[in-house]
């Protein structure tokens, strides 16, 4: 019930701000309204996400490529530390058997 009567009252101050204005012989102009939607139109038109497209594509290649060079980079130390593993147990192990041997 109170939205009703607020609706009522919003109606009431639009057609007396109607009545004041026709009065004083006042118009809103609407031309430039109505063309700064026409130009914002045709700029929402013309917008192309190409450009945008093309660097996030040139941006992702980049992160196959970074991640490529990781995992070389990983696989090249993970051997290089069992290379090191490898010489270091030999070091060890090589006395032992000269001893036993």
């Amino acid at each position: 019930m109170q939205l009703h009567r607020f609706k009522g009252k919003i109606s009431e101050l639009g057609a007396h701000i109607s009545g004041v204005l026709s009065k004083a012989k006042v118009t809103i102009p609407t031309g430039g309204a109505t063309k700064a939607l026409s130009n914002l139109q045709k700029s929402v038109d013309s917008f192309q996400t190409k450009s945008m497209d093309n660097a996030i594509q040139g941006l992702g290649t980049k992160f196959e490529h970074f991640g490529i060079v990781a995992v070389t980079a990983i696989a090249t130390l993970t051997n290089q530390a069992v290379q090191y593993g490898e010489k270091f147990l030999s070091s060890y192990v090589q006395p032992m058997k000269d001893w036993f041997g």
